[in-house]
């Protein structure tokens, strides 16, 4: 019936975990980390709670150059929406 309204497992483990399931937070960090794109998959793996990926990103975009992004990503994490978090 879910399958019918357009939802697959990851949007169920993503509900889930925005409602504060533990379990399903750890289970959509999991799901998400298949994501071909490195970058954004770290991103929704911080954003699910997994607590080592955000320094993960963080030591990526160093590597990449993009040093001050990097110590964005490690002093002030992420947006609700993945994006890089600003000073206020």
């Amino acid at each position: 019936m879910l399958a019918l309204a357009g939802l697959d497992d990851v949007d169920l483990l993503e509900a889930a975990a925005e409602t504060g399931d533990t379990a399903a937070r750890y289970r959509y960090a999991a799901a998400v980390s298949e994501h071909p794109d490195p970058e954004v998959s770290l991103r929704k793996q911080a954003l699910a709670g997994d607590p080592a990926a955000r320094l993960e990103l963080s030591a990526m975009l160093a590597t990449a150059g993009r040093t001050e992004e990097s110590d964005r990503v490690r002093i002030l994490g992420l947006r609700l929406d993945g994006s890089t978090a600003r000073p206020w």
